[in-house]
């Protein structure tokens, strides 16, 4: 790419300073990595997070931070048109050359309105579970206006959904290796360790009813739950309903390089998520040499070191099979930030 592109992200959140590394990681690394190629400027538009307005600097990238705080309608509408007129003043500087909107939500829509206006190429990825007709904003999205990129086949088949076409391509996400914590293969007390927020659609209660029923099995199964959310204290009381005080502990929300310390002292990744759009917690896990456990969620696709189940027995006996074999916890890397990045620079640079 030999011609200065100059890209504008439009996102719900991204970090309020440099420390901020709890705030949509995968997006960080991906901004990261994108604004250190040559020729390539990156400004980013971040609607509702951080909750203050500021204009600041992020490891050399522009954020304009418009401190949306998820108002209603109709004063979110006054958040799209700061939005807007940022955009404008941006452009008038250094003439954009592509606008990405992640999520196809209200920034798909300003995206959209924004490409119309100025006659930019407009490029949206698909974050998370919002290619669903309860989506309010897919009506004011024109699809014929924009690239619609998908994180995973099960993603794309949604996709085609609602937007009545396929996704234009599917590029999954990857990790950044220089921004993660270097790989030891520590010894692994932890039997299983599930992953993510205190939330219905993690499905925690099926995770510690299939700890309950491998109890019987192995009597003192060590398991953590990392993570918090409004369902920590119904979940406690499950847990301790079923006797598990002594088998699952809750650590709580923690830094991202604490979670990876976790997985380096963990044999499974047990995963009951009932939806993952892509699953970044997959990739992380075998990253860092733990076997998978999942539903068949996201990129979830069965191999030696990945079992993908579809009832909390098989789940049961998913697991026994792991901790009765003989386990190999070497690193595997599945897909490399990098190539995600060179598959984005492709569409950038496109016609």
């Amino acid at each position: 790419m030999s011609k200065q592109k100059h890209i504008v992200i439009i996102t719900p959140g991204f970090p309020k300073d440099e420390s901020d590394d709890n705030c949509i990681p995968p997006l960080q690394d991906y901004v990261k990595l994108l604004s250190s190629k040559k020729n390539i400027i990156v400004s980013v538009i971040t609607l509702q997070y951080p909750s203050t307005k500021s204009n600041h600097n992020w490891h050399n990238v522009n954020v304009y931070a418009l401190g949306g705080d998820d108002t209603r309608f109709p004063k979110r509408l006054f958040i799209w048109k700061e939005a807007i007129n940022h955009f404008k003043k941006i452009n008038a500087v250094k003439r954009i050359d592509v606008i990405h909107s992640f999520w196809l939500s209200e920034c798909a829509v300003i995206g959209n309105y924004l490409s119309s206006r100025y006659g930019i190429k407009h490029i949206n990825t698909v974050m998370g579970k919002e290619a669903n007709r309860s989506n309010r904003y897919l009506r004011f999205i024109n699809f014929d206006k924009l690239k619609l990129i998908a994180l995973s086949e099960r993603q794309g088949n949604s996709v085609k959904k609602v937007a009545g076409r396929n996704a234009d391509k599917i590029i999954p996400w990857g990790l950044s290796e220089n921004s993660l914590p270097v790989f030891e293969n520590q010894e692994r007390k932890i039997d299983i360790l599930g992953v993510g927020s205190l939330i219905p659609l993690k499905n925690y209660s099926a995770f510690i009813n299939i700890v309950y029923k491998l109890k019987e099995f192995k009597p003192v199964i060590n398991c953590v739950m990392v993570g918090d959310g409004p369902l920590k204290e119904k979940l406690e009381h499950q847990i301790k309903k079923l006797g598990l005080e002594n088998n699952i502990t809750l650590a709580g929300n923690l830094p991202r390089e604490k979670v990876f310390e976790y997985m380096m002292q963990s044999k499974i990744l047990l995963h009951a998520s009932t939806f993952e759009s892509f699953g970044m917690v997959f990739i992380e896990a075998l990253y860092y040499g733990l076997y998978v456990v999942s539903k068949p969620v996201g990129i979830a696709k069965s191999s030696d070191r990945w079992i993908v189940c579809n009832s909390d027995d098989d789940f049961v006996t998913a697991v026994k099979h792991l901790l009765q074999s003989s386990q190999n916890h070497k690193q595997l890397l599945l897909h490399s930030l990098e190539k995600t990045v060179d598959s984005y620079l492709e569409i950038y640079s496109s016609q």
